[in-house]
């Protein structure tokens, strides 16, 4: 399951690349803001899933 959400983060990274590449941005730059603004939406999204999968390791 945890794989799966790091698999659907990585495309929504790279697609957000490609889009900002396509609206004119060198790719150095485009990396940088896609990676500033996907940051906290992907660790949010990481926590939650350990958080919910915690009572499952530890049963």
């Amino acid at each position: 399951m945890l794989i799966s959400i790091v698999v659907t983060n990585a495309i929504l990274l790279v697609d957000r690349i490609i889009h900002m590449e396509r609206d004119g941005m060198v790719m150095r730059e485009a990396v940088l803001e896609a990676g500033a603004t996907r940051l906290r939406p992907i660790l949010m999204t990481a926590t939650a899933t350990i958080g919910a999968l915690i009572p499952l390791a530890i049963g």
